[in-house]
């Protein structure tokens, strides 16, 4: 582990890099792998420091990864998370914001004895009521999926199979940086 004291540049980091090895008598030959973030200085082209180590050590066999941390982000700005969450919020809302549609969902979960008794209501205002009523919707998808269609309301979503494994990413990474 190094402080850097300056300036982070994809070469002042392959340079730091390069004296920690030398120091720990570390032979670069024997490199496979590096594991870095997703920030410019890390993955610049050009300048990055993926760039300037590979091109000091004169190795391209190297495999380069993201950390799992910046999986998740990345995958976040590919998948469809808003999507995700605005038909769970609409769907939950729908459910608890009339007081009869909340009593029937209530009886009709306890009748098919599906462990839980009722969604979690969603407020913006806290930031934790995001990930409970994600979890929640997962956990209780069958049940709100008839529920709803007894209903007559629209949840066509809960037989999409992309939308669905969208929400089970989210609701497994606990990713709400929506």
């Amino acid at each position: 582990m190094a402080s850097m004291s300056s300036t982070t540049t994809g070469q002042a980091i392959s340079d730091q890099i390069l004296k920690l090895m030398e120091k720990s008598q570390l032979d670069p030959s024997k490199l496979c792998c590096l594991t870095i973030d997703g920030e410019p200085s890390m993955t610049g082209g050009t300048n990055g420091f993926t760039k300037k180590f590979l091109d000091t050590i004169g190795s391209q066999e190297i495999v380069v990864n993201h950390c799992i941390i910046q999986q998740e982000r990345l995958c976040t700005k590919v998948l469809d998370f808003t999507g995700v969450m605005t038909s769970v919020v609409q769907c939950v809302n729908y459910i608890r914001a009339r007081g009869l549609n909340h009593r029937q969902f209530k009886s009709f979960s306890e009748e098919l004895d599906s462990g839980y008794p009722d969604v979690v209501h969603f407020s913006a205002v806290c930031w934790l009521s995001r990930a409970a009523t994600q979890k929640r919707f997962w956990n209780l998808r069958k049940e709100i999926g008839s529920f709803m269609i007894n209903k007559q309301q629209d949840a066509a979503y809960l037989n999409d199979d992309d939308w669905l494994n969208d929400t089970a990413f989210l609701t497994s990474h606990n990713i709400f940086q929506i």
